[in-house]
Order: structure tokens, then sequence, then C-alpha cells
């Protein structure tokens, strides 16, 4: 068995953990040596093969449409889980959700593109409307401070 050359990545000695023991598999699972380090490296950066974990917030707003509900809008909210769980906790509506919703409003967040919901209220029209005038002026002050 054959052991694989190192590749010294300053400051990310994760990665090459993830690198080796990724070269590993396919060595073992092929029998054969023909993945080099830098292939695997080359397959993680460019493919995307493994990539740390990202989150991503958005709110989703949806509308009972017959038997489902259909998605009608989305509000990307960023990468921090305060500001998301922050601009959700200001929203007005009803914490219950049932067969008679007809709106109501998604708190999901995104890792790997995979969605996962956190929280949901239905709201009424009126609400509805407030809830999206505030989380566009929320969001706008954000986005201004970042640049700041």
């Amino acid at each position: 068995m054959k052991i694989p050359h190192k590749v010294v990545l300053p400051g990310q000695p994760e990665f090459l953990n993830i690198v080796m023991v990724f070269h590993r598999i396919l060595d073992f699972n092929t029998g054969s040596n023909f993945y080099s380090t830098l292939l695997i490296i080359w397959l993680i950066l460019e493919k995307k093969c493994f990539s740390m974990a990202v989150s991503e917030f958005y709110i989703v707003l949806n509308v009972k449409s017959g038997k489902d509900f259909q998605t009608y809008g989305k509000f990307f909210l960023g990468s921090s889980r305060k500001f998301a769980d922050s601009i959700f906790k200001k929203l007005k509506g009803n914490k219950k959700v049932t067969a008679a919703s007809v709106l109501y409003i998604e708190l999901i967040e995104t890792n790997n593109e995979l969605p996962i919901n956190i929280q949901v209220m239905s709201c009424s029209l009126d609400e509805l409307s407030e809830n999206c005038k505030m989380i566009t002026k929320e969001t706008f002050k954000q986005c201004n401070l970042e640049e700041m």
C-alpha cells in the first residue's frame, strides 16, 4: 500500500486530513493509486465534492393553494443565525399554523443547499404586509451597516 505524498496547506490542517482520508478511501475502493493528492484537492476545490457547511437563512412566504401550500416569495437574510432569529421574532402573526391557515411564513436555514425548517407562523394579509415592510427595512439596514 502506497502512502500518499503530503501536501502542506498553510493554516488548513483539517482540509489536509479530509484530503488524506478521501485519498485512502479511493485507494481502498479502487485497488489502485491512480488518484493523487493533487487530484483530490482539485476535486474538492473545483467540483465541490466536499465543502465546509455554509448556513444561509431565508424567510419564505407561502399561500394555501387547494390542499397544498405554494411558495411565492423568499427573503435572503444572510448567514447570521442571530440576525435571522431577531428578524423572525419581530414578525407579527400566530405561532400556530393550522389547516385553516391561508398564509404562513417559515424561517429556513440552508446548509449546503439543503433546507431545514426552523420556525413557522401563520399571519393575516395585513400582518404579512407589515412583516414584508419590516423584513425589507431590517435587511436594508443590515446590508448597509456591513459595508461601513
